[in-house]
C-alpha cells in the first residue's frame, strides 16, 4: 500500500482514538466523503430546491414526500448531514496534508546527493562517456548546461568508492564530483495544492452558508416569520442583526421606491436581514428576443448609505453585479411592482350590467357587485336585488408582451354553403345563417385550448394580458387570464381569449369571444323592442357578442328574432308553413338559451345540459329524433340555430339603434366574415354557459410599474473559494501534466588527465517522452556518445 494512501498513525491516546484518526486521515476515507458530496450535489441539481410542500407531494406522493423532507433532500446544501460530511472532509483532507506535506516538501527540496554510485549503473536510462576535461571542470560544465535548460542543479565533491564494497577509499586516492539535477518537482507541490484547495473551498463554503443564520436562530432567539403584511410590521424577533457575517437573500424593489430589508428563506418561513444601505430603483429595463424570451434585465439603482447618507448610482445587469459595504447585489429577476389596471367586468348573470373595476397588481380586494339590469326584476322584492355571494379579486400579474405560437390566417374558401332550405348554392352568395357543422367538432364541446394543435404555427406578440384569481365565499379559488387584444387563431376571425385553469391545475383552457365585424352601433334612438333607458356598456371590440348574450335572455327579443327567421325562411321555401317553422325555431332557441338558467360556477360537467348550450340541443335531439334520422336532423337544427341567432343579433342591434343588414349579407364586413363570426359566436355562447366565474374581466388600460428582484449576499469566504479554485486547477495540472525527472552525473578522473562521466536519468512515469528526452540530453551534455546508451525497454 502506498504511504500516501495510509492514514496517520498516532502513537498516543486510546485505541479507539488512534483508529479514528488513522481512518479519518486516510485517502480512501477522503475519497468516500468526496463521493458523498458529489452524490448530494447531483441530488441538489436534479431535484428542485426550496419549493412548497404541496408541489413535492404532487410530484412524489404522500408516502415519499415526507421521507425526502425528513432526509433534507429539499434543501440539500443546508441539510445537517451535508454540513457534517463537509466538515469531515475538511478534517480528513487537513490530516492528509499534515501527514504527507512534510514528506513531499522534503523530497522536493532534496537532490539525493547520498545516492550510491554503484546504483547509477542499474538505472534503465544511463550511459558512460570519456571526456578530456578535468573532473572538476567537467562537473561545472555539466551543471551550467543543465541550469541553462531549466534544471535545478547541485554539485558536490565526493570520495571515490571502493569497487568491491562501495565504501570510500583511503585518503589520497582521489575524489569525484556528483552533479544532481531535478526538474518537474512542482508535481509534488501539486498534490499539496490540490488537497489544500479542497480545504479552502470547503471552509469558504461553510463560511458562506447559513451557519451564521442558524446560530442566530439557535442562540439569539430569532425565529422564522410565516405570516403576511408589510415588512415594517414584522416583529423584531424575526429580524437578524445588520452585522450578520454571511447571508443570502432576495429583495424586491418597485420603480420609484426604496427598500433596505432582504428576505432569507427558511423551511418554515422567512427571516428578515437589514442591509447597511437602501436600494432605490430609478428605472428597470427589459428587452426581449423575437421568441419572447427575455434578452436583457437591467436596473438603474441608487444606493443610500443608512449611516452616512452617502449615495452612489449603479447599473446592475445579469452577470454584472454591484458591490457596496461588503454586500453584493445581483440582478435575479423582475416582477410587477403594483401596476394600476382599469378592468371591465361583464357579469354572466344577465340580470346585472357590466361595471368598471380599478385594481392594482398584487392587491386583494372585494369583487364589487353591479346593479341589476332594468329589464330584470330584482329577486329580493320591493325592487331590492338579492345580495350575490361574496367574491374576492386578486390581480396576480400583468404581462405587457406575450409572444405565443399562433397560426397564419387561411385563405377564405371559394365555395358556398347550404341555405336554411337545404339548397346547394356554390356559385351564389354565402348564406350567413349557415354553419359548417364539421368545424363544431360535435355538440356540447367543452372549453378548449387557445389554438388548434394541428395548425401550422408561428411566433407573434399577441399583446398584453392580465392574470387574476377569483375566490368564492368557501375559499375556493380559480386562476384566470385575459388578453387585451384579439388574435387570429387560424379561422380568419379575431377572437378575445379568456383563460381559466381547471381545478386539477393543468394548462389553461380558453373562452374565445369573437371580435366585432359589423360596424359599431351609433348613438341614437331605439325602437320599441327594448324598454327605454340607458344603453348597456360592453367591452370595446366585443359589443356584438355581449349584445347577443344579453339578447339571448330577453324573451321579447327572442320572439322577434324567431318571427323574422320564420318569415324569411318561409319566403325562401316558397310559402312553407310559418307557424311550424316559428315553433321549431323558438324551441331550439329556448333550449339553447337554457330556460332553467345557467349553472352555478364550478358546477360539474354533468349538470350542464339543463343550463342550455349545444349539449342541451344535443339532448333534445336524442330525446325526440329517432336514431336513424339524427344524422340528417342534426345539421338542420344547427343551421336553424345559427339562422335564428343571426336574426337575434340583428334585432338586438336594431334595438340599440343600428340599421338592419339585408338578408344574406354582412354589410361592410362581407358575408364570409359574418358567417365566420356567427359560427364562432355559437361556440362562444356555448362556452360562456360553462365558464366558471361570475363575470368575465377584460383589460381596458393599464399603467405599468416594474419591480426588480435582487439577490443580495454577504460572502466572507468568497476569497477562499476563489483561491481554492485557482489552487485546484494548478494542482491538478501539475499532477497530470508535469513529469518529475532527476538526473545524476558522476564524474571521476579518467585516463591521460581526462575524466569519465556516468549519466543516469529517472522519471516518475517512464514513457517514450522520457526516452526521447534522455537521448537528446546525452549528446548535448557529452557530445557524441563514446559509451553505451541504455534506453527504456
Amino acid at each position: 500500500m502506498s504511504v500516501l494512501s495510509q492514514g496517520l498513525q498516532p502513537r498516543r491516546g486510546p485505541p479507539a482514538w488512534r483508529v479514528a484518526v488513522e481512518l479519518c486521515s486516510s485517502m480512501r476515507f477522503a475519497i468516500a466523503l468526496l463521493t458523498l458530496i458529489c452524490i448530494a450535489a447531483v441530488i441538489g441539481t436534479v431535484l428542485p430546491q426550496g419549493q412548497s410542500p404541496v408541489s413535492y407531494i404532487d410530484r412524489f406522493g404522500p408516502f415519499w414526500a415526507p421521507l425526502f423532507d425528513a432526509a433534507g433532500l429539499y434543501a440539500v446544501y443546508s441539510a445537517w448531514w451535508f454540513l457534517a460530511v463537509l466538515a469531515l472532509l475538511v478534517a480528513s483532507t487537513s490530516l492528509c496534508i499534515y501527514r504527507t506535506a512534510p514528506r513531499l516538501l522534503a523530497d522536493w527540496r532534496s537532490f539525493k546527493h547520498d545516492i550510491r554510485i554503484q546504483s547509477l549503473r542499474s538505472f534503465g536510462q544511463q550511459t558512460t562517456a570519456e571526456s578530456g576535461q578535468h573532473p572538476g571542470a567537467q562537473a561545472q560544465a555539466l551543471a551550467q548546461a543543465l541550469s541553462a535548460r531549466g534544471w535545478r542543479v547541485r554539485t558536490r565533491e565526493r570520495d571515490l568508492p571502493s569497487v568491491q564494497t562501495g565504501a570510500p577509499v583511503s585518503a589520497g586516492s582521489g575524489s569525484g564530483w556528483l552533479v544532481a539535477a531535478q526538474k518537474g518537482g512542482a508535481r509534488k507541490l501539486g498534490y499539496v495544492a490540490t488537497h489544500g484547495a479542497i480545504v479552502l473551498i470547503c471552509v469558504g463554503g461553510l463560511f458562506d452558508g447559513d451557519l451564521a443564520v442558524r446560530a442566530a436562530m439557535a442562540f439569539k432567539g430569532v425565529s422564522a416569520y410565516g405570516g403576511g403584511g408589510l415588512v415594517a410590521e414584522v416583529p423584531a424577533t424575526h429580524r437578524l442583526s445588520e452585522s450578520t457575517p454571511s447571508f443570502r437573500g432576495t429583495i424586491a424593489v418597485a420603480e420609484g421606491t426604496q427598500s433596505s430589508t432582504a428576505l432569507l428563506n427558511r423551511p418554515d418561513g422567512v427571516v428578515l436581514q437589514p442591509l447597511p444601505f437602501a436600494i432605490e430603483l430609478r428605472r428597470f429595463i427589459v428587452d426581449y428576443y423575437p421568441t419572447g424570451m427575455p434578452k436583457l434585465f437591467a436596473s438603474e439603482v441608487v444606493f443610500h448609505d443608512r449611516a452616512t447618507g452617502e449615495q452612489r448610482a449603479e447599473r446592475i445587469e445579469v452577470n454584472h453585479p454591484a458591490a457596496w459595504r461588503g454586500v453584493q447585489v445581483f440582478q435575479s429577476s423582475f416582477e410587477d411592482g403594483g401596476s394600476a389596471l382599469a378592468l371591465r367586468a361583464q357579469p354572466l348573470d344577465r340580470a346585472r350590467d357590466g361595471f368598471d373595476i380599478a385594481a392594482t397588481v398584487g392587491i386583494q380586494q372585494p369583487f364589487p357587485h353591479a346593479k341589476p339590469d332594468s329589464n330584470t326584476e330584482a329577486a329580493g322584492g320591493n325592487g331590492v336585488p338579492a345580495a350575490p355571494p361574496p367574491w374576492t379579486l386578486e390581480v396576480t400579474g400583468l404581462r405587457v408582451m406575450n409572444v405565443e405560437p399562433v397560426v397564419p390566417q387561411p385563405q377564405p374558401p371559394s365555395g358556398g354553403r347550404n341555405d336554411p332550405a337545404g339548397r346547394a348554392d356554390g356559385d351564389g352568395p354565402v348564406d350567413v345563417r349557415a354553419v359548417d357543422t364539421s368545424r363544431l367538432g360535435g355538440l356540447g364541446l367543452p372549453l378548449g385550448a387557445a389554438a388548434r394543435p394541428d395548425a401550422a404555427q408561428r411566433m407573434r406578440n399577441i399583446g398584453p394580458s392580465v392574470a387574476y384569481r377569483l375566490r368564492d365565499a368557501e375559499g375556493q379559488a380559480r386562476d384566470y387570464i385575459s388578453y387585451m387584444q384579439p388574435v387570429d387563431l387560424g379561422d380568419g376571425q379575431q377572437v378575445y381569449l379568456q383563460g381559466v385553469r381547471p381545478p386539477d391545475g393543468s394548462d389553461f383552457v380558453y373562452l374565445r369571444l369573437p371580435a366585432d365585424v359589423l360596424p359599431p352601433v351609433p348613438p341614437g334612438a331605439v325602437d320599441g323592442l327594448r324598454d327605454p333607458g340607458p344603453r348597456p356598456e360592453w367591452p370595446d371590440g366585443q359589443q356584438d357578442f355581449w349584445r347577443l348574450w344579453q339578447a339571448l335572455g330577453d324573451p321579447a327579443l327572442r320572439r322577434a328574432a324567431v318571427s323574422r327567421y320564420a318569415q324569411q325562411a318561409a319566403a325562401e321555401r316558397g310559402g312553407a308553413a310559418v307557424h311550424e317553422l316559428e315553433a321549431s325555431a323558438a324551441r331550439v332557441l329556448a333550449v339553447f338559451a337554457g330556460e332553467q338558467g345557467r349553472p352555478e360556477p364550478f358546477a360539474p360537467a354533468s349538470g350542464i345540459g339543463s343550463g342550455g348550450g349545444l349539449q342541451a340541443v344535443s339532448a333534445l335531439i336524442e330525446r325526440q329524433v329517432p336514431m336513424a334520422q339524427r344524422a340528417q336532423a342534426t345539421p338542420l337544427l344547427v343551421r336553424m340555430l345559427q339562422g335564428v341567432l343571426y336574426q337575434l343579433l340583428q334585432v338586438a342591434r336594431q334595438a340599440d339603434g343600428a340599421a338592419a343588414a339585408p338578408p344574406g349579407e354582412g354589410g361592410a364586413a362581407g358575408p364570409q366574415a359574418v358567417d365566420t363570426y356567427l359560427r364562432l359566436a355559437v361556440l362562444a355562447l356555448n362556452d360562456a354557459m360553462l365558464y366558471p366565474a361570475p363575470a368575465v374581466l377584460t383589460l381596458q388600460s393599464f399603467e405599468p410599474v416594474q419591480a426588480s428582484i435582487f439577490q443580495v449576499t454577504r460572502t466572507p469566504g468568497r476569497g477562499l473559494v476563489y483561491l481554492g479554485c485557482l489552487l485546484l486547477v494548478a494542482g491538478i495540472f501539475a499532477m497530470l501534466y508535469v513529469r518529475d525527472r532527476r538526473l545524476w552525473a558522476w564524474v571521476v578522473p579518467g585516463a591521460e588527465g581526462g575524466s569519465r562521466v556516468t549519466l543516469a536519468y529517472a522519471a516518475n512515469r517512464r514513457s517514450f517522452e522520457s526516452d526521447r528526452e534522455f537521448e537528446a540530453l546525452v549528446p548535448e551534455l557529452l557530445g557524441p556518445p563514446r559509451g553505451a546508451v541504455h534506453p527504456a525497454t
